[in-house]
């Protein structure tokens, strides 16, 4: 429990990194659920022109119906494949922050920028607080490594 709500490396507190971490494998999660569902969906177009509810209304030379659907299909599984990395990422980097923060910031920024490119900017948010938090860890790990060498009377 201690990962999770409150992390210390030379007494400091690590709330704030932590939640917004949790808070964008939370994001990336339901991207990944969405982003499956919307695959299914037009995995299984034969279903959905037989209901009637989906018209193909634009004619677009050169494309089938089946064409589009099949491509919005694909974009949909890399999103939902993409989005389940970053949030393996986000968990691995969560797990790093008490024993080594400064891979964790670095897996952490790494991550959420890889989330706002690869999900096309539907993990934008996720992106956001994870790269955040990245920051936030370093700083703190910056301040706390000056601080110790000011005690330590290395400066």
């Amino acid at each position: 429990m201690e990962i999770i709500f409150m992390t210390r490396r030379n007494g400091m507190k690590r709330v704030a990194e932590t939640v917004m971490t949790v808070i964008g494998m939370i994001l990336f999660g339901i991207l990944v659920l969405g982003s499956l569902l919307f695959h299914f969906i037009f995995a299984n177009s034969e279903q959905l022109k037989a209901s009637g509810s989906f018209t193909f209304e634009e004619n677009i030379p050169g494309f089938s119906e089946e064409q589009v659907m099949d491509f919005m299909s694909g974009g949909a599984l890399f999103i939902a494949a993409a989005a389940a990395v970053c949030t393996v990422l986000g968990l691995v980097s969560l797990l790093l922050l008490k024993s080594r923060p400064g891979a964790s910031a670095v897996l952490s920024i790494v991550a959420g920028a890889a989330g706002i490119i690869f999900t096309a900017m539907i993990g934008f948010v996720g992106g956001v607080l994870y790269i955040a938090a990245g920051i936030m860890i370093l700083v703190k790990s910056k301040r706390a490594s000056a601080s110790l060498h000011k005690e330590a009377g290395l400066q």
